[in-house]
């Protein structure tokens, strides 16, 4: 967290998102004690609304959850211009392969196994965290007179976390 603290005033905000209150207050206590501000919800649903009203450095989220799992919340915040610089960490007791490829593709950070997480957490969230801050402070600038072509580009920069601007022609840039 040295890099984290050194060039951030605040502590790291995280959304965890689980359906079991054991393990959402457990994360929470061991989020709290490593020096994050961890704020916990049960639903799929209020994290996204919580996400898109308020400021979060990370979000981690359970898979199996009731209304909405967390493939389909890492894609809907994706999805979304407010949220998709977020990075997802998954935290799940699934750990097929086809459930790690499947959070990758839903647009994860980091896919971390519950047997795993005492041991992998504080450096998966920190690695997480350095990556968005480092992408958060590039600017990126493109360049090209199709619509289309700047949009896509737009749009994959920023879901990758970059600052994204546009011009049409040189002369704009």
């Amino acid at each position: 967290m040295n890099r984290l603290k050194q060039q951030d005033t605040h502590n790291p905000r995280i959304l965890i998102v689980d359906d079991s209150t054991m393990i959402r207050n457990a994360l929470k206590r061991e989020l709290v004690a490593l020096g994050f501000e961890a704020i916990a919800t049960d639903d799929g649903h209020q994290a996204l609304a919580l996400a898109a009203q308020d400021h979060f450095d990370l979000i981690i989220t359970d898979i199996e959850m009731p209304r909405m799992d967390g493939f389909e919340l890492c894609e809907q915040l994706k999805h979304n211009p407010a949220t998709q610089a977020i990075p997802v960490v998954v935290l799940s007791s699934h750990d097929s392969d086809e459930a790690i490829e499947r959070g990758f593709k839903a647009g994860a950070a980091a896919f971390i196994t519950k047997t795993n997480a005492r041991q992998e957490l504080r450096a998966r969230i920190e690695d997480v965290l350095n990556r968005a801050l480092f992408l958060r402070e590039r600017l990126v600038l493109v360049v090209d007179d199709s619509k289309l072509v700047l949009s896509i580009a737009r749009k994959g920069l920023a879901q990758a976390g970059f600052k994204v601007a546009t011009a049409e022609n040189g002369a704009r840039a």
